[in-house]
């Protein structure tokens, strides 16, 4: 599915769908800071989106990355790592409210089944277990496809989505904000096939393998450090090659072709085994 969002030059951006996700917002957003038009095309799954992008059927896509409560998510950075050549090229941090959506007509009393997407459910796990205790969770591919499924639904579902889905699927907004934590983001990623020219406000981000030898993290980190770079992210993640072999993950403030970052880049490539650079673009405010 596509749909046209005009301003002045139009390009291809693809992003999870349906309508009413909180990654088409992301989009959206991106969209209105670059004063710029795309045909958006909306896709079943993150996989889909990034696979789009790296096959070039879609020049740029927006998928989430990590949120302020569940932490990263885990298809975007493996793919990334793994299986494509492509670039982060922008970022979006979005606030995300999450709401009960009912029916209209239809009160907390008749829900018998809440569906969502897995992180949406797990973000909302308390409030729901005190308004609905006995309600079964299914999981969905995205909030918006369980909005465009309750509106097909017989009664006694409802679905954790955005105020956009509400609007987009005529539900009613049952219960507002039941996230369980109060500072509730995402963190979007803009992906194409080159990164950004330098802004003087950007963020790199990189992952990297290590050997196994004592010391080997805190001289690869060393390397950043000494150059001045300030690091706003460092995580493990399994290699997918056995246990106790993990990749790391880097974001630092700053762009990968400035002289200070350019250098601590080369220096980290001869302290590690394995090193890709996912590309370096304007940072966003939290």
């Amino acid at each position: 599915m596509s749909v046209s969002v005009l301003t002045k030059t139009a390009r291809s951006l693809g992003c999870l769908g349906p309508s009413g996700t909180f990654c088409e917002e992301a989009a959206l957003r991106y969209l209105h800071r670059q004063d710029t038009a795309a045909s958006l095309s909306f896709f079943n799954s993150i996989r889909e989106v990034i696979a789009a992008v790296d096959r070039n059927e879609t020049e740029e896509g927006v998928v989430p990355l990590e949120n302020s409560i569940e932490g990263t998510v885990n298809t975007t950075v493996d793919m990334l790592a793994l299986e494509t050549d492509i670039r982060i090229k922008g970022e979006v941090v979005l606030p995300v409210e999450h709401h009960l959506l009912t029916p209209a007509g239809c009160g907390l009393e008749a829900v018998t089944t809440v569906a969502s997407h897995p992180q949406a459910l797990a973000q909302c796990e308390k409030h729901l277990s005190d308004l609905l205790p006995r309600a079964k969770r299914v999981p969905t591919n995205s909030t918006a496809e369980a909005a465009r499924m309750l509106a097909e639904s017989p009664p006694g579902w409802a679905a954790i989505g955005s105020v956009r889905a509400s609007e987009v699927y005529g539900l009613s907004i049952t219960v507002r904000n039941i996230s369980d934590l109060p500072c509730n983001q995402t963190r979007f990623v803009v992906l194409g096939r080159k990164d950004s020219a330098p802004t003087g406000r950007d963020k790199t981000s990189l992952v990297f393998a290590l050997a196994h030898r004592p010391g080997s993290l805190l001289n690869a980190l060393k390397e950043l450090a000494e150059a001045g770079l300030n690091l706003t992210k460092i995580e493990s993640r399994p290699s997918k090659r056995g246990l106790g072999e993990y990749w790391f993950f880097v974001d630092f403030e700053g762009h990968r072709l400035e002289d200070s970052a350019a250098r601590a880049l080369e220096s980290l490539s001869r302290q590690v085994f394995w090193l890709r650079v996912l590309g370096s673009y304007p940072a966003d405010e939290y």
